[in-house]
């Protein structure tokens, strides 16, 4: 278990510039901004994992004002700017569930990924979409190839849910 303390603790899990990364059996509970974070992985995973009462919705014209995911993939490399690679590559998902992570902005979001693969598990109780792609302003390369099979998207709460499961585009 990777247990933040709800008010103070920003990130869980952060993976930067690295190659196979696997987050597996996983309890990820209260953090203030992403509970794991991919930044620029190759051949990365996550299964079998749960992450909970993670993410935040943010304030716009600041950092992360756009809010925070309770697990993104992306790129810390936007538009090429600190050489070598932009975007994470063939990042897999596995029967993992998000859960109960109503400040968060998305409960997943992906951009400047691809190909990705989610596979069974669920995703329920954002404030933001269940899933959210490509939702950057700044970059000329979203999300692509993306495959979804078997995943559970569920509303618990009507009144603090999105109008939507999965959002496209920014």
């Amino acid at each position: 278990s990777i247990e933040g303390n709800f008010t103070t603790s920003l990130c869980g899990l952060t993976f930067n510039n690295l190659q196979a990364v696997v987050v597996d059996h996983c309890g990820i509970l209260g953090w203030m901004r992403q509970g794991v974070l991919f930044l620029d992985t190759i051949l990365s995973e996550m299964k079998d994992s749960i992450v909970t009462v993670c993410g935040s919705n943010g304030i716009p014209g600041e950092r992360g004002g756009d809010g925070y995911a309770a697990v993104e993939i992306d790129s810390n490399n936007v538009n090429g700017s600190g050489g070598g690679l932009v975007g994470s590559t063939c990042w897999t998902w596995l029967n993992n569930s998000l859960t109960n992570n109503t400040s968060a902005a998305a409960g997943l979001r992906i951009d400047r990924t691809g190909p990705v693969t989610i596979i069974g598990g669920t995703s329920e109780g954002s404030k933001g979409p269940f899933i959210q792609i490509s939702s950057k302003t700044d970059t000329a390369s979203g999300a692509g190839e993306i495959f979804i099979s078997g995943l559970d998207l569920e509303e618990s709460d009507t009144s603090t849910q999105s109008d939507h499961f999965i959002d496209i585009g920014y």
